[in-house]
């Protein structure tokens, strides 16, 4: 039988693993990380192989059902179609089941179709909800300096400076920022999507805060005393 890769520290070769029958098995290899299985008959569906058993086909053991689902979900893999032919032609010698064979490379380009049809179509969502998302942010930010423009202004004439204001624009965006990255190291731990999403926040993060940064660093005394009027 074939281990998955994360078997490696629990198992060696030639190592003998008995079922819950009893039946006995004696590990000949182990996969290699990440190693995964597509069936092309549901192509939205990914077998991940890390943790798997791969074990041999044991005809004893089979209901009359079982030789069935066997056949279905049997997949040869060869890049000479002649070598389905002649298990088509030794099959009906010994009178046995008649199939016919459906390409898998065919079978492949629908379902890589078909998933990057999924991934552009989930991809355009997640795009146009940041943008909006993004949108609205630099908004309430906007919203928020407005609502606070007399209080700006006194910290101005008493000596204040147009980066402390900044700093505490900086410190509401961040401080949401710092706890959705919480969530993410809660749920994936210190791993390369982590890394990800916290680099893509920090960096959506400067995006909210172009604007702001703008509209405030242009900031007078005399236009704020004048908007507050």
């Amino acid at each position: 039988m074939l281990l998955g890769y994360d078997f490696q520290k629990f198992y060696d070769l030639d190592d003998i693993i008995y079922d819950d029958e009893s039946q006995c098995y004696r590990v000949v290899g182990f996969l290699e990380k990440s190693s995964f299985y597509l069936n092309p008959s549901r192509g939205s569906l990914i077998y991940l192989l890390d943790k798997a058993f791969v074990i041999p086909l044991q005809s004893d053991k089979f209901e009359a059902w079982g030789y069935c689902s066997a056949i279905n979900s049997t997949f040869i893999i060869t890049d000479n179609p002649e070598n389905l032919q002649i298990i088509q032609e030794k099959s009906n010698e010994l009178g046995l089941y008649t199939f016919e064979s459906i390409s898998f490379t065919d079978q492949l380009q629908y379902l890589l179709e078909a998933n990057r049809f999924e991934v552009l179509t989930i991809g355009f969502i997640m795009t146009t909800t940041l943008i909006f998302s993004i949108i609205g942010f630099i908004s309430n930010l906007i919203q928020f300096i407005n609502t606070h423009t007399k209080e700006f202004a006194i910290h101005l004439l008493c000596g204040g400076r147009v980066i402390s204001i900044i700093q505490r624009v900086l410190i509401q965006v961040f401080i949401i920022i710092f706890l959705s990255d919480i969530i993410v190291i809660a749920i994936h731990r210190f791993s390369m999507t982590t890394f990800l999403t916290i680099v893509s926040s920090l960096f959506i993060g400067l995006i909210i805060m172009v604007y702001p940064i703008v509209m405030l660093s242009r900031t007078q005394i005399n236009n704020i005393l004048r908007r507050s009027q």
